[in-house]
Protein backbone atom coordinates (compact mmCIF):
# COMPACT_ATOMS: atom_id res chain seq x y z
CA UNK A 1 0.00 0.00 0.00
CA UNK A 2 2.89 2.35 1.38
CA UNK A 3 4.83 1.55 -2.20
CA UNK A 4 1.79 1.56 -4.44
CA UNK A 5 0.50 5.67 -2.31
CA UNK A 6 4.08 6.79 -3.58
CA UNK A 7 4.13 5.10 -7.65
CA UNK A 8 0.17 6.58 -8.06
CA UNK A 9 2.03 10.66 -7.14
CA UNK A 10 4.36 9.95 -9.88
CA UNK A 11 2.92 12.00 -13.30
CA UNK A 12 0.28 9.84 -15.17
CA UNK A 13 2.54 9.93 -18.17
CA UNK A 14 5.43 7.84 -16.32
CA UNK A 15 3.15 5.21 -14.83
CA UNK A 16 1.66 4.84 -18.06
CA UNK A 17 4.99 4.14 -19.35
CA UNK A 18 5.93 1.82 -16.60
CA UNK A 19 2.92 -0.29 -16.84
CA UNK A 20 3.39 -0.60 -20.66
CA UNK A 21 7.16 -2.38 -20.03
CA UNK A 22 5.29 -4.66 -17.15
CA UNK A 23 5.38 -7.46 -20.60
CA UNK A 24 8.73 -7.09 -21.05
CA UNK A 25 10.04 -8.26 -17.68
CA UNK A 26 8.07 -11.43 -18.90
CA UNK A 27 8.78 -14.94 -16.25
CA UNK A 28 11.28 -15.00 -14.07
CA UNK A 29 13.60 -18.73 -13.82
CA UNK A 30 13.71 -18.39 -10.12
CA UNK A 31 10.88 -18.40 -7.49
CA UNK A 32 9.17 -15.25 -6.15
CA UNK A 33 12.06 -13.23 -7.34
CA UNK A 34 12.20 -9.31 -7.38
CA UNK A 35 11.48 -9.43 -10.97
CA UNK A 36 8.09 -11.82 -10.55
CA UNK A 37 7.15 -8.94 -8.07
CA UNK A 38 7.57 -5.85 -9.93
CA UNK A 39 5.85 -7.36 -12.80
CA UNK A 40 2.59 -8.14 -10.44
CA UNK A 41 3.08 -4.64 -9.25
CA UNK A 42 2.81 -2.77 -12.15
CA UNK A 43 0.06 -4.85 -13.83
CA UNK A 44 -2.43 -3.35 -10.93
CA UNK A 45 -0.70 -0.71 -9.29
CA UNK A 46 -3.00 1.79 -11.16
CA UNK A 47 -6.68 0.54 -9.59
CA UNK A 48 -8.38 0.69 -6.79
CA UNK A 49 -6.94 -0.08 -3.59
CA UNK A 50 -9.28 -2.72 -3.08
CA UNK A 51 -9.28 -4.16 -6.48
CA UNK A 52 -5.09 -4.13 -6.39
CA UNK A 53 -4.94 -5.93 -3.43
CA UNK A 54 -7.31 -8.81 -4.35
CA UNK A 55 -5.10 -9.03 -7.68
CA UNK A 56 -2.42 -9.22 -5.80
CA UNK A 57 -3.14 -11.30 -3.06
CA UNK A 58 -5.48 -13.47 -5.27
CA UNK A 59 -5.05 -16.32 -7.61
CA UNK A 60 -6.83 -15.37 -10.66
CA UNK A 61 -7.59 -11.64 -11.72
CA UNK A 62 -10.87 -10.57 -12.70
CA UNK A 63 -9.78 -9.38 -16.45
CA UNK A 64 -8.27 -12.95 -16.95
CA UNK A 65 -10.88 -15.27 -15.35
CA UNK A 66 -13.10 -12.91 -17.88
CA UNK A 67 -10.93 -14.26 -20.90
CA UNK A 68 -10.66 -17.78 -19.96
CA UNK A 69 -14.52 -18.36 -19.37
CA UNK A 70 -16.75 -19.82 -22.25
CA UNK A 71 -19.30 -16.71 -23.21
CA UNK A 72 -22.59 -17.19 -21.59
CA UNK A 73 -21.22 -19.97 -19.27
CA UNK A 74 -22.14 -20.07 -15.46
CA UNK A 75 -19.07 -18.35 -14.67
CA UNK A 76 -19.82 -15.28 -13.46
CA UNK A 77 -16.64 -12.72 -12.99
CA UNK A 78 -17.35 -11.14 -9.33
CA UNK A 79 -17.87 -7.71 -9.18
CA UNK A 80 -14.66 -5.26 -7.83
CA UNK A 81 -14.14 -5.12 -4.66
CA UNK A 82 -14.97 -1.55 -2.97
CA UNK A 83 -12.48 0.02 -0.78
CA UNK A 84 -13.68 -0.15 2.72
CA UNK A 85 -14.30 3.64 4.08
CA UNK A 86 -10.99 3.97 6.96
CA UNK A 87 -8.53 6.33 7.93
CA UNK A 88 -6.02 5.02 5.50
CA UNK A 89 -5.70 3.16 2.73
CA UNK A 90 -3.16 0.85 4.74
CA UNK A 91 -5.94 0.03 7.18
CA UNK A 92 -8.67 -0.29 4.78
CA UNK A 93 -6.27 -3.07 3.39
CA UNK A 94 -6.26 -4.31 6.71
CA UNK A 95 -9.90 -4.57 6.91
CA UNK A 96 -10.36 -6.65 3.93
CA UNK A 97 -7.37 -8.93 5.36
CA UNK A 98 -9.53 -9.16 8.54
CA UNK A 99 -13.05 -9.96 7.21
CA UNK A 100 -11.82 -11.87 3.94
CA UNK A 101 -8.57 -13.32 3.25
CA UNK A 102 -8.06 -14.63 6.80
CA UNK A 103 -11.37 -16.42 7.40
CA UNK A 104 -11.70 -16.97 3.50
CA UNK A 105 -8.11 -18.77 3.33
CA UNK A 106 -5.31 -18.57 5.64
CA UNK A 107 -7.64 -19.62 8.42
CA UNK A 108 -9.47 -22.28 6.55
CA UNK A 109 -6.13 -23.66 5.95
CA UNK A 110 -5.14 -23.72 9.55
CA UNK A 111 -7.91 -25.77 10.57
CA UNK A 112 -7.65 -28.33 7.86
CA UNK A 113 -4.52 -29.02 8.66
CA UNK A 114 -4.34 -28.88 12.19
CA UNK A 115 -7.43 -30.98 12.34
CA UNK A 116 -6.17 -33.08 9.88
CA UNK A 117 -3.49 -34.30 12.35
CA UNK A 118 -6.59 -34.40 15.12
CA UNK A 119 -5.38 -30.68 17.30
CA UNK A 120 -7.19 -27.79 17.74
CA UNK A 121 -5.61 -24.72 16.13
CA UNK A 122 -5.64 -21.58 17.91
CA UNK A 123 -4.42 -18.11 16.87
CA UNK A 124 -3.99 -16.00 20.05
CA UNK A 125 -3.29 -12.93 17.72
CA UNK A 126 -7.05 -13.19 16.92
CA UNK A 127 -8.10 -12.48 20.66
CA UNK A 128 -10.84 -10.23 20.02
CA UNK A 129 -9.39 -7.90 22.59
CA UNK A 130 -6.42 -7.80 20.96
CA UNK A 131 -7.68 -7.19 17.71
CA UNK A 132 -9.99 -4.20 18.52
CA UNK A 133 -6.44 -2.53 20.04
CA UNK A 134 -4.79 -3.11 17.12
CA UNK A 135 -7.24 -1.69 14.52
CA UNK A 136 -7.13 1.43 16.99
CA UNK A 137 -3.74 1.97 16.34
CA UNK A 138 -2.46 4.62 14.36
CA UNK A 139 -0.90 3.32 10.50
CA UNK A 140 2.56 4.67 11.71
CA UNK A 141 2.34 2.18 14.37
CA UNK A 142 1.45 -0.55 12.50
CA UNK A 143 4.04 0.06 8.99
CA UNK A 144 6.44 2.91 8.27
CA UNK A 145 8.00 2.66 4.75
CA UNK A 146 8.79 -0.87 4.04
CA UNK A 147 8.98 -1.84 7.71
CA UNK A 148 6.01 -3.71 8.74
CA UNK A 149 4.63 -5.05 12.10
CA UNK A 150 6.37 -2.18 14.17
CA UNK A 151 4.33 -2.18 17.29
CA UNK A 152 4.79 -5.55 17.07
CA UNK A 153 8.48 -6.05 16.91
CA UNK A 154 8.64 -2.99 19.57
CA UNK A 155 6.69 -5.12 22.08
CA UNK A 156 8.85 -8.39 21.87
CA UNK A 157 11.99 -6.40 21.32
CA UNK A 158 13.55 -7.58 24.93
CA UNK A 159 11.67 -11.12 23.90
CA UNK A 160 13.15 -12.29 20.26
CA UNK A 161 17.24 -11.94 19.33
CA UNK A 162 17.89 -9.17 17.18
CA UNK A 163 18.49 -11.07 14.16
CA UNK A 164 15.12 -13.06 14.11
CA UNK A 165 13.32 -9.42 15.11
CA UNK A 166 14.53 -7.74 11.76
CA UNK A 167 15.14 -10.68 9.40
CA UNK A 168 12.74 -10.39 6.34
CA UNK A 169 9.73 -12.47 5.85
CA UNK A 170 10.48 -16.19 4.60
CA UNK A 171 7.32 -17.48 3.04
CA UNK A 172 6.41 -21.04 2.20
CA UNK A 173 6.22 -21.20 -1.46
CA UNK A 174 7.48 -23.84 -3.71
CA UNK A 175 9.17 -23.42 -7.15
CA UNK A 176 5.16 -23.69 -8.70
CA UNK A 177 6.33 -21.90 -11.50
CA UNK A 178 9.50 -24.12 -12.50
CA UNK A 179 7.66 -27.32 -11.87
CA UNK A 180 4.63 -26.21 -14.05
CA UNK A 181 7.19 -25.78 -17.15
CA UNK A 182 9.03 -28.87 -16.63
CA UNK A 183 8.67 -31.92 -14.54
CA UNK A 184 4.58 -31.22 -13.62
CA UNK A 185 4.16 -29.76 -17.34
CA UNK A 186 2.28 -33.01 -18.76
CA UNK A 187 0.22 -33.74 -15.39
CA UNK A 188 -0.78 -29.98 -15.71
CA UNK A 189 -1.47 -30.19 -19.46
CA UNK A 190 -3.53 -33.19 -19.32
CA UNK A 191 -5.16 -32.04 -16.20
CA UNK A 192 -6.30 -28.89 -17.70
CA UNK A 193 -7.38 -30.52 -20.69
CA UNK A 194 -10.08 -32.12 -18.72
CA UNK A 195 -11.36 -29.03 -17.84
CA UNK A 196 -15.02 -28.39 -18.53
CA UNK A 197 -15.22 -26.43 -21.88
CA UNK A 198 -19.21 -24.87 -21.01
CA UNK A 199 -17.39 -23.03 -18.30
CA UNK A 200 -13.55 -22.39 -19.45
CA UNK A 201 -12.68 -21.86 -23.01
CA UNK A 202 -10.21 -24.78 -24.20
CA UNK A 203 -8.02 -22.50 -26.43
CA UNK A 204 -7.60 -19.77 -24.06
CA UNK A 205 -6.43 -22.01 -21.12
CA UNK A 206 -3.91 -23.80 -23.76
CA UNK A 207 -3.10 -20.20 -24.21
CA UNK A 208 -2.17 -19.63 -20.60
CA UNK A 209 -0.64 -22.57 -20.07
CA UNK A 210 1.89 -22.14 -23.36
CA UNK A 211 2.83 -18.68 -22.31
CA UNK A 212 3.48 -19.56 -19.22
CA UNK A 213 6.35 -22.50 -20.47
CA UNK A 214 7.83 -20.18 -23.35
CA UNK A 215 8.20 -17.80 -20.03
CA UNK A 216 6.32 -14.79 -21.86
CA UNK A 217 4.74 -14.47 -18.34
CA UNK A 218 4.51 -15.90 -14.87
CA UNK A 219 0.95 -18.23 -14.50
CA UNK A 220 1.91 -20.07 -11.76
CA UNK A 221 -1.34 -18.72 -9.55
CA UNK A 222 -3.72 -19.21 -12.68
CA UNK A 223 -2.66 -22.57 -14.04
CA UNK A 224 -2.46 -23.82 -10.25
CA UNK A 225 -5.63 -22.37 -8.87
CA UNK A 226 -7.27 -24.08 -12.26
CA UNK A 227 -5.52 -27.34 -11.98
CA UNK A 228 -6.76 -27.71 -8.26
CA UNK A 229 -9.97 -26.94 -9.32
CA UNK A 230 -10.13 -30.12 -12.03
CA UNK A 231 -8.89 -32.08 -9.26
CA UNK A 232 -11.50 -31.26 -7.04
CA UNK A 233 -14.85 -31.37 -9.48
CA UNK A 234 -12.92 -35.28 -10.29
CA UNK A 235 -13.09 -36.07 -6.50
CA UNK A 236 -15.89 -34.54 -4.87
CA UNK A 237 -18.12 -33.64 -8.13
CA UNK A 238 -17.88 -36.86 -10.55
CA UNK A 239 -17.95 -39.20 -7.44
Amino acid sequence: GAVAARYASLPAALRRLLATAAPALGAPAGNTTLRYLLRRFLEAADTPAAARHRAWTGCVPADRLAALATAGGPLVVPPEPATPAARSDVDALLALDLSGYLPDDLLVKLDRASMAASLEGRAPFLDHHLVEFATRLPVALKVRGLATKRVLRQAVADLVPAPILGRTKRGLTVPLAAWLAGPLLPFARATLERLDARVFRPEAVRALLDEHVARRRDNRRELWALVMLQLWREHWVAA
